[in-house]
């Protein structure tokens, strides 16, 4: 059985690179720190560090235990978050999970429109990557997800909740080339670099798919496992990143442009439930905020 304190303080020395800044901001000694990760490596039957001198360095298998137990250690703190709001009678609306670029763009819109019919609401908005939202409303620990569709394998216990579509689109600087056409090919694109998420990713994955249906093979030049990033690297004039257009519904960018491919793609948007949960009114109603605002700005793009 493994230790969910020994889980939290392997993440926490994995994330900041250090046993002593991690056994100090767990409270421990680095010993205590360092025989506790032990226990853990016995109890998972493989090692999870490299010891070198004082150096600590994830091993392969350390790198996968980190990725595979991030939507486990997030239960964990979500069952802390849980007794915490019973002991202190707090009660959350809405407890939200997306991922960041969904979350800036879409869905902070529709919590403010909800701000001003509700003053006194609540919510949490977690930001978590594909594979931990999966896990997460699959255990319940949140109401909601909101994300691009399908979340998870057709055997997953979810409900989807579709609301829209967005179209799978370039994007770039406004003094980019491209940006004198109204769309563009993938052959337009392979003539610059292009910045990309990593293997693996399903922005990648897309991204792939598209350059392989015009049977182009491309390697990104600038690689990030972030979509802010991503952006940021197109507003600096890096290059060409694929994305979704609700990623450029936010006004964060106002030196990026954005043009639909060619042959035209539409990716669905929506939210994923665990399988027999009924939503509450209220989310229902912050569905349909989503939903008002995607057909606004869409029904805005289409004008200009």
């Amino acid at each position: 059985m493994v230790n969910p304190k020994a889980l939290k303080l392997f993440h926490l020395i994995a994330n900041k690179g250090s046993l002593a800044a991690a056994s100090e901001q767990f409270h421990l000694s680095p010993p205590a720190a360092s025989r506790m990760i032990s226990l853990l490596e016995v109890d998972l039957g493989f090692n999870l560090f490299s010891r070198e001198g004082r150096n600590l360095t994830l091993t392969g298998d350390g790198h996968r235990f980190l990725r595979e137990s991030t939507p486990i250690l997030h239960n964990f703190e979500s069952i802390e978050r849980i007794a915490q709001d019973i002991k202190t009678k707090s009660t959350t609306a809405l407890r939200i999970l997306s991922t960041a670029p969904v979350a800036v763009s879409w869905i902070t819109p529709a919590l403010g429109r909800l701000k001003i019919k509700y003053p006194e609401f609540a919510c949490a908005v977690e930001i978590v990557d594909h594979l931990g939202m999966q896990t997460l409303v699959g255990s319940r620990s949140h109401d909601v997800a909101v994300a691009s569709l399908p979340l998870g394998r057709p055997s997953s216990r979810l409900t989807e909740h579709p609301l829209c579509e967005f179209a799978f689109e370039a994007i770039f600087h406004k003094t980019h080339p491209l940006a004198a056409q109204k769309s563009v090919s993938a052959a337009d694109i392979a003539q610059f670099p292009i910045i990309g998420l990593y293997q693996g990713q399903i922005g990648r994955t897309r991204q792939d798919e598209f350059f392989r249906s015009q049977n182009i093979n491309i390697v990104p030049q600038f690689e990030t496992s972030s979509s802010i990033v991503a952006l940021s690297l197109c507003q600096q004039n890096f290059g060409i990143a694929l994305m979704p257009s609700v990623y450029m519904m936010s006004n964060q960018y106002p030196n990026l442009t954005s043009r639909p491919t060619n042959p035209m793609r539409n990716i669905s948007f929506g939210a994923v439930t665990a399988e027999g949960q009924k939503l509450s009114s209220f989310q229902l109603e912050f569905l349909t905020e989503l939903k008002t605002i995607a057909d606004d700005w869409q029904s805005a793009s289409s004008l200009n």
